[in-house]
């Protein structure tokens, strides 16, 4: 605040973590509302206590009723199926539309999913983006994964699932691991988080090297169209903008077809979208 940044999805209390923080450019009037699902406990706002936005979820896991052999053998793996506290979705709806009525553009920002393997999105992300987009929003961003994950056109507005990182730095990340901390993380597979050689402040999978800016182009008070614009993270952690036609905005683009295809998500990016601000702009096969 000292710096003249609005803020949104924390705060004092609970009344202000779920506060819209409201800008108007141009005289074009924005309101952002911010949730997180990932969080330590006691993260939370509440009345009285500072703190985030909540956006609750519960965890289930089952063995499916497909797998026959699953329910006679004990310990083998389960699935997990996540629902957000209906009682919280209320509380997302209600304050979209709350914004909707004094604002030309709303945004739901969204701290959720895993990070553990790329491409994959849990229930609660795709019910919470279609809730988002069906209260009112105008556009939902989507962040905690490090790895891009796809878009979702929902009712015409796009559901950014993941941006993966753009700065972010783990200074010195390497050197406070013990030997057998980073054994324990390499087990955990290529995608965990470990140095990485050549990345010193990047200790990610190189796909996660690999992130975009997304635009929403406004003409006067009216959204012209959504893009994305491709960019790479260099050695020095610096991410470098990419032409869509360019060897690297080309890598990009390739990359979330790909993800998007395994997610089930019909996305297209750029193949013959019209030209959005500069981006290519996504659309629905």
């Amino acid at each position: 605040r000292r710096q003249g940044i609005a803020t949104a999805g924390a705060g004092a209390d609970l009344a202000e973590a779920r506060a819209p923080a409201i800008l108007e450019r141009a005289g074009t009037r924005v309101a952002v509302l911010a949730y997180s699902s990932v969080y330590q406990a006691g993260y939370e706002a509440r009345a009285k206590v500072p703190g985030l936005a909540a956006m609750r979820v519960h965890s289930h896991y089952y063995i499916p009723d497909w797998d026959a052999y699953g329910k006679v053998e004990p310990g083998i793996r389960p699935q997990v199926r996540t629902i957000p506290y209906p009682e919280d979705v209320a509380v997302l709806e209600d304050a979209i539309a709350q914004a909707r009525q004094s604002v030309d553009v709303v945004v739901a920002s969204f701290h959720w999913g895993t990070a553990s393997e790329p491409a994959i999105l849990t229930d609660y992300e795709r019910i919470l983006g279609h809730a988002a987009i069906d209260a009112g929003a105008d556009v939902v961003y989507g962040h905690h994964h490090h790895y891009l994950r796809g878009v979702e056109l929902r009712r015409g507005r796009p559901i950014f699932y993941g941006l993966g990182h753009f700065a972010f730095d783990l200074r010195g990340f390497g050197t406070a691991l013990t030997a057998l901390e980073m054994a324990k993380l390499k087990q955990m597979g290529e995608h965990a988080i470990y140095p990485r050689e050549g990345y010193p402040l990047l200790p990610f999978h190189p796909d996660a090297r690999m992130t975009a800016v997304a635009v929403t182009a406004m003409r006067g008070r009216e959204i012209a169209g959504n893009g994305l614009l491709p960019c790479i993270i260099n050695a020095e952690n610096q991410p470098v903008p990419a032409a869509a036609d360019s060897d690297a905005g080309r890598r990009v683009l390739d990359y979330l077809r790909r993800i998007s295809e395994q997610a089930g998500l019909p996305t297209r990016y750029g193949e013959d979208g019209p030209v959005v601000a500069g981006m290519r702009s996504i659309s629905v096969a």
